[in-house]
């Protein structure tokens, strides 16, 4: 009896690991392309902080600390930005 829940365990950790693995491959693959393409890396590193910048201004004007006169200018000229990162990402071969 105590073999057959051995086994079932075994079974059942095997199962977990291959449903988990492929959730991972894929950002391991993408880190993986850009180990060696540092300017790429420097310019998606960005568009992360400037998108990141763009969500944390949506939320200042949701909690009052801007008004609109504020969010305005500094949405279009973050969106501007994002725009001509994603630019040069595509020129540099990224996606």
């Amino acid at each position: 009896m105590n073999m057959w829940i051995v086994a079932a365990a075994v079974m059942a950790a095997i199962l977990a690991f291959l449903l988990v693995k492929p959730l991972f491959e894929p950002a391991l693959s993408v880190e993986a392309d850009l180990k060696g393409d540092a300017p790429l890396r420097n310019l998606l590193d960005e568009k992360e902080r400037t998108l990141r910048a763009l969500k944390d201004l949506e939320l200042d004007y949701a909690m009052g600390k801007i008004g609109s006169e504020e969010l305005e200018p500094a949405r279009r000229a973050l969106a501007l930005e994002a725009g001509k990162l994603l630019e040069e990402i595509k020129r540099n071969g990224g996606r």
